[in-house]
This record gives C-alpha cells, structure tokens and sequence, in this order.
C-alpha cells in the first residue's frame, strides 16, 4: 500500500485534533469532563480508526466509511442536542 501526502495530511489533521482535545479537556469542569470530554475524545478516535479503515480499501469500497467519518461529530448521529 502506497501512503500518498494527501493521506499524511489527513492522519496529521486528526492527530492534532485529538492532541488538542485532550489539552482542552482538561480545562472542564469536572461535571463535564468525564462524561461529555470522554464521548469527543471516543468521537475523535473512531473518525481516525474509519479513515485507517477507507485507506486500506479499494476506491469501490471507501465510501461506505468515509461516509461514516465524515458523519462521526453529526448532532443527527448523538440523537439528543
């Protein structure tokens, strides 16, 4: 499997992210902090894990799980909002 810089920069965006959540949720309130900071952090983590996952499929089989990433952080997908 070639990784192009396209896909580099992808895993590097994520990466930074998840680096910057994990500074950010440290500074909330305790109330919020293991309930709402775990669910972002566990949010974070599986749109990496389904973008690993479509970059090791064929192009006719990525869509499935880019979708998916790219619907992680949706307010449809957490039901209450």
């Amino acid at each position: 499997m070639t990784v192009y810089k396209s896909d580099r920069l992808i895993y590097l965006a994520l990466y930074k992210l998840i680096k910057y959540l994990y500074s950010s949720i440290r500074n909330f309130p305790k109330e919020y902090k293991y309930s709402l900071g775990q669910e972002i952090l566990s949010l974070a983590w599986r749109t990496l894990d389904l973008v690993m996952v479509a970059n090791t499929l064929e192009n006719t089989k990525k869509h499935r799980y880019i979708t998916k990433a790219l619907t992680t952080f949706s307010c449809s997908n957490r039901g209450s909002i």
